[in-house]
């Protein structure tokens, strides 16, 4: 279990750094080109809150069932074949590592920006970019971390309670 653990944290942190490497070396050939790097909408923000709320509350729900289900020791009601039910699981759990590696990925280019325009601070229109950008780097980690949460729900029990 630490070992995985271990892994994955080794993997998401090595895709933020090559976010942040991609992003930062993006914005400056962008520059060294002679034209003018690309402005970061606020509207990032409030999409990535947005996803990062439906995937914690589809989390919430899915451990919401589990727990249900274990304190009752009934199966869910399913309307459908079981074997639905266990693809739908298995697709969320491929959106839970999808949404945790884009996360990473979007923390990394947006730090990646934010280092971009540490050295122009003194200038108006680098600090609002900074200022957006770092906003988008909380917007992805809460949009990683719920995918990370999500992930967790998922995951399965060891066949071995004894070994709990």
């Amino acid at each position: 279990e630490f070992r995985r653990v271990l892994f994955r944290s080794f993997s998401l942190l090595t895709l933020i750094v090559i976010g942040m490497i991609g992003g930062w070396y993006f914005f400056k050939a962008t520059e060294n080109q002679g034209n003018s790097v690309p402005e970061l909408p606020w509207s990032t923000a409030p999409l990535l809150i947005a996803f990062a709320g439906l995937i914690f509350i589809l989390a919430r729900y899915i451990s919401a069932k589990f727990s249900e289900r274990d304190q009752d020791r009934k199966p869910l009601p399913v309307k459908r074949p079981a074997l639905l039910q266990a693809l739908f699981l298995g697709r969320l759990v491929v959106l839970a590592k999808a949404t945790s590696a884009g996360g990473a990925i979007l923390t990394g280019i947006y730090g990646g920006f934010s280092l971009f325009h540490l050295t122009t601070l003194e200038i108006e229109y680098a600090r609002q970019q900074t200022l957006v950008s770092v906003v988008d780097v909380i917007c992805s980690l809460l949009m990683l971390s719920s995918s990370l949460y999500l992930e967790r729900v998922l995951t399965l029990p060891p066949e071995n309670l004894d070994a709990i």
